[in-house]
């Protein structure tokens, strides 16, 4: 019998948990919980997990009642070169059409074609860790779509640099993936933010013009102050827009 995945419902109540699905997928319980990543596909129709020892899971999601349905699993890395005696760190990540997916996985990148019919010809190799050192490793780890319709990749280790696939609603090497191709101003400490997928249900899931933040129209957080900080107790939020405390 495999894993429990959970659905949450998110309304007007609150937070609750809405089912407890089987996952049909029996998950190598010593390295899969730190090893990889899930993502929901742009369009909301599809979630995948991936992890270097349990390969790439594909599951059917309906979003009006939270039901996963329809698992598959497809061997990014042939079972027989798996090596479980290593750690390795992966990531997936979607195209912006829902078309491809991306796994990043410690030195192997690899674009999944959802709508090719063959399987032999479904799966391609991007691209191999290039050894560049900025200043530690950069092996490849964690991705995110950007606003601007790239995809943004972290390597593991602290760096100056992120990986960018600029172009990834094109099929194979002509997604354009660039290594070490953004510079920071400071040090990235192996991580990204982890955002919820925005815009499923707007037909354009980015904007490929967004070249610069200063042309966009910028909102600003309320200014809040919380205390006391640190705290293993109660804290209190005070909104600056009001003169009592809240």
């Amino acid at each position: 019998m495999g894993a429990s995945i959970l659905t949450f419902l998110l309304d007007a109540n609150g937070i609750s948990l809405n089912k407890v699905q089987p996952s049909t997928q029996i998950f190598d319980k010593s390295r899969s919980s730190a090893s990889g990543s899930a993502k929901f596909s742009p369009d909301g129709t599809k979630y995948v997990i991936y992890n270097y020892y349990d390969q790439l899971q594909v599951y059917d999601f309906d979003r009006t009642i939270g039901t996963l349905s329809n698992h598959q699993e497809i061997n990014i890395i042939p079972e027989v070169e798996i090596d479980r005696a290593q750690y390795y760190f992966a990531s997936v990540e979607w195209s912006p059409n829902s078309r491809y997916i991306y796994t990043a996985t410690q030195d192997w990148l690899h674009q999944i074609d959802t709508q090719e019919p063959d399987p032999d010809n479904r799966i391609g190799l991007i691209d191999t860790y290039n050894g560049t050192l900025d200043p530690f490793v950069t092996s490849f780890f964690l991705m995110a779509q950007g606003p601007d319709c790239k995809i943004n990749m972290s390597p593991a280790n602290g760096s100056y640099s992120l990986y960018v696939i600029n172009k990834p609603e094109e099929a194979g090497k002509a997604c354009d993936f660039v290594q070490n191709g953004i510079k920071l101003p400071n040090a990235n400490g192996g991580s990204l933010p982890n955002f919820p997928r925005f815009r499923v249900d707007e037909a354009e899931k980015c904007n490929p013009g967004i070249s610069s933040l200063f042309v966009e129209q910028v909102y600003y957080r309320r200014p809040l102050q919380v205390y006391p900080n640190p705290s293993a107790g109660l804290f209190h939020f005070r909104d600056f827009n009001y003169p009592a405390a809240c």
